[in-house]
C-alpha cells in the first residue's frame, strides 16, 4: 500500500507472456532467446536508437551555429535579431538533445528491466 501498482506494460506477469509467447512461436529446432527477445521488445527499443540518433545530431548543431555566430559577431553590420535567433538556436538545439538523451536512458532501462523480468520467469518456469 506503501507504494503505487506498475503499470500492465511494466508488469512482469504481463511482460512474461508476451515474450513466452514470442518464444514458442520461434520456427522449429530453433532456440534463439535474442530473436525471441527482439520480437517482443524490439519496437521499443528501435524508439531508444531513434532518440539517441536524434542527440548525436543535435550535437553537431551546436558547433555549426556556433560558426555562425563567429561569423556573425566579426559582420559590424549585422542585425540584432540575427544574433537573437543564433542564440535562441543554440539554446534549442542543447535543450532538445539533452530531453532526447534522458528519454533514451528511461527507455533503454525500461526496456532492460522488462528483458530481465521475462528472462527470469522463463528460466524459473523452466527450472521449477
Amino acid at each position: 500500500s506503501d507504494l503505487p501498482a506498475l503499470p500492465l506494460s511494466d508488469d512482469p506477469s504481463f511482460v512474461h507472456a508476451a515474450f513466452s509467447s514470442a518464444y514458442r512461436a520461434r520456427p522449429a529446432g530453433s532456440s534463439s532467446v535474442a530473436r525471441a527477445l527482439l520480437r517482443t521488445f524490439g519496437p521499443r527499443f528501435l524508439l531508444a536508437g531513434v532518440l539517441k540518433l536524434a542527440h548525436d545530431v543535435l550535437l553537431f548543431v551546436g558547433p555549426l551555429v556556433l560558426k555562425a555566430m563567429v561569423g556573425f559577431l566579426r559582420d559590424p553590420e549585422a542585425g540584432a535579431r540575427e544574433g537573437i535567433l543564433l542564440a535562441a538556436a543554440v539554446a534549442a538545439a542543447q535543450t532538445t538533445a539533452s530531453l532526447c538523451l534522458r528519454q533514451y536512458f528511461y527507455h533503454c532501462y525500461r526496456v532492460g528491466m522488462r528483458m530481465r523480468s521475462a528472462v527470469v520467469l522463463e528460466v524459473y518456469g523452466k527450472v521449477l
